[in-house]
């Protein structure tokens, strides 16, 4: 059989008859959305690089092959920290725990340590951390590149009992690290919320 441009495997004169499997190849090699309703199913399919389905058991969201793994189009996670001290030397949300109810394809964005954490694949990416407890402390916020070498957006505040900072099209190449930092002017303990999400 023969490789179409647009991916398609059709039928050439110098190929053995056999209708039913050539007529199958074919059919799986068009660029059609295929609906599936679990991993399973998704993992029984003829896979090609750009072969896309619908997660029928995930709100419809797309994912395709890219050759090496099935890609989401939808990766989103939240992580909670209830309290973590930090002191006027600085700190950040601790160790960050996944909200897998709230979260869609959480294994591609991980926690490798405190205040941290690494995305799987090269995209834009939005981070969003709001502190609450923080006593009526003024100082920064800030989110930084890799362990904290670098920052990407640094939010001084006034006296107040919650703050955010965010960061909303930051591109990131595959497996690079943010990490969260903050500086109180006085030592407090603060529950956290961090939302990543991939946006292109």
């Amino acid at each position: 059989m023969q490789t179409r441009d647009n991916g398609a495997r059709v039928i050439t004169n110098s190929d053995d008859y056999n209708p039913a499997d050539q007529l199958a190849d074919m059919a799986d090699s068009l660029f059609v959305i295929t609906p599936v309703s679990s991993d399973a199913q998704r993992d029984a399919l003829l896979k090609f690089p750009g072969r896309t389905i619908r997660r029928l058991d995930k709100s419809g969201s797309l994912e395709y092959w890219d050759g090496d793994r099935w890609i989401p189009d939808l990766i989103s996670t939240i992580w909670t920290n209830g309290a973590n001290s930090v002191t006027t030397a600085g700190g950040g949300p601790g160790p960050l725990t996944l909200d897998a109810g709230n979260s869609q394809n959480p294994n591609f964005i991980t926690s490798p340590g405190p205040g941290q954490l690494t995305v799987v694949l090269a995209g834009v990416y939005s981070f969003t951390w709001h502190a609450s407890g923080l006593g009526g402390t003024s100082g920064y916020m800030s989110v930084k590149n890799g362990p904290a070498s670098g920052t990407y957006v640094l939010t001084n505040y006034g006296p107040s009992g919650e703050q955010s900072v965010s960061v909303p099209n930051l591109y990131l190449a595959a497996g690079a690290t943010v990490t969260f930092v903050m500086g109180p002017s006085s030592n407090v303990t603060i529950a956290s919320t961090v939302r990543a999400t991939k946006v292109g």
